[in-house]
């Protein structure tokens, strides 16, 4: 790859870590949990939230953290348990 002289070449890798467990403890396993995004603006900086949706209890998980907002402004949460 030529870099035009004068410029930076960098690489940026994103490692996201799932969690190991929900908060019932219930495992994070395979046909267990349905790991999703969640379009958003609640937390300043970000576009949205990484969801993880365990079907055994019915408990959805979200990084960052979500902070809720008039539900009337987004039909996407409507999709969602917090």
């Amino acid at each position: 790859m030529s870099v035009p002289r004068g410029t930076v070449a960098s690489m940026a890798v994103v490692v996201e870590r799932d969690p190991s467990h929900c908060p019932n403890g219930h495992p994070l396993g395979p046909n267990q949990v349905t790991k999703g995004w969640l379009p958003c603006q609640c937390v300043e900086g970000a576009t949205g939230h990484r969801t993880w949706y365990w079907r055994t209890c019915g408990v959805t998980m979200y990084e960052p953290p979500h902070e809720h907002v008039d539900k009337s402004q987004s039909t996407s949460l409507r999709r969602y348990r917090v």
